[in-house]
């Protein structure tokens, strides 16, 4: 249900729990109407207290057509609809598209019958209050009918409620129009007393006051001179200072470059190094490797061992052992499968001595 459809309901309870779940109270349908406008055209009173709760309310909104919650609970005769908003500071001088008040408007409901009952005097106080002419006012249906035809249970005194409250209204407005128009006596008489009192002054104290505005003009022309002197000063001193500061700035700079260079030559240098170390290191070990398969190649040939001995030229093979070492290896083991057991001996032995000689060994 929405917020407007609960107003014309006279849901409270539901219009309270909408409104706190953050509704947009001033919500309007396609005509222009509100909450507020649903409440009041069906004289939920209890709904109209519940929705100006909100602070955000717009108790003035009017609809498509011009009329605002006070023109619709007045055209409909709902005496406590009216009673509460105008309690809520609702104003009667709005016009809808017609040009009417809400005063105007009374004449479709039992308020209209009601406010034809007010005093005569009385009437026209509330009409002058409003801005809103007597004459305005036409009842042409409802000014037919005589009281007797149309009983209305209760409307003497919702009517009585009205003129207590209109006339309490005009008497509290009479009283606080009284003490504004004193207060704003006093505050004249005040005013003048004081305006009085200051040109007294002023007249007494002009000549002092020009005496010390010249004291005080030469002393703030010193001040000035002064400080400008000052500034100037700083002035120079600052410019030396940034000058300074610029020098040692790009020295430093110079020096971190420098530093900079040097960094990066010895990590040059030593990334070489490193690559160096790491590159003797491999081929001492690939040396110490080649050495060991070549002496147990040896041992292979001399016990006529010769499937090990080809796995061992294989591994050389492998393991990109040097060339000739390569070549030495194959040499070894071709000659030891043609030749006999000791000349396979005397050349293995002189060939690895021949090896050994060319790594720079004894």
């Amino acid at each position: 249900m929405s917020l407007r459809d609960a107003a014309a309901k006279g849901d409270s309870h539901t219009v309270k729990k909408l409104m706190d779940e953050g509704v947009g109270i001033n919500d309007e349908d396609w005509d222009g109407w509100t909450a507020l406008h649903f409440a009041a055209s069906n004289g939920h009173f209890e709904t109209i207290d519940e929705l100006l709760l909100a602070d955000d309310i717009n108790i003035q909104t009017a609809n498509h057509h011009g009329d605002t919650p006070l023109h619709l609970a007045s055209m409909w005769g709902h005496v406590k609809c009216v009673q509460v908003l105008l309690d809520h500071s609702a104003s009667m001088e709005p016009k809808n598209s017609n040009g009417q008040t809400p005063v105007d408007v009374a004449g479709t409901g039992s308020l209209a019958l009601g406010f034809g009952r007010v005093s005569a005097d009385l009437k026209k106080e509330v009409f002058k209050r409003f801005n809103a002419e007597p004459e305005r006012r036409r009842l042409s249906t409802i000014s037919s009918l005589s009281i007797d035809s149309c009983p209305i249970t209760g409307q003497e005194t919702d009517i009585q409620v009205i003129e207590n409250d209109l006339r309490k209204r005009l008497a509290t407005l009479h009283r606080e129009k009284r003490v504004l128009e004193k207060a704003k006596a006093d505050q004249q008489t005040k005013l003048a007393t004081e305006q009085k009192q200051l040109a007294e002054e002023k007249t007494a104290q002009s000549a002092s006051v020009r005496k010390q505005m010249e004291v005080l003009a030469k002393q703030l022309s010193d001040k000035k001179d002064a400080f400008n002197r000052e500034t100037r000063s700083q002035k120079i001193i600052m410019e030396a200072k940034r000058k300074k500061f610029t020098q040692e700035k790009a020295e430093a700079a110079e020096k971190l470059k420098k530093l900079r260079d040097t960094r990066e030559g010895l990590d040059k240098k030593l990334e070489a190094a490193r690559q160096d170390m790491l590159e003797k290191q491999l081929a001492h070990a690939k040396l110490v490797e080649t050495e060991n398969r070549l002496t147990l190649l040896t041992k292979c040939l001399t016990e006529n061992d010769f499937g090990q001995a080809r796995t061992i030229v294989k591994e050389l093979h492998d393991m990109d052992a040097p060339k000739e070492t390569q070549q030495l290896a194959q040499d070894q083991l071709i000659a030891a499968l043609e030749n006999p057991l000791l000349q396979q001996k005397n050349t293995t032995m002189g060939a690895f001595a021949s090896l050994l000689s060319t790594f720079g060994m004894s």
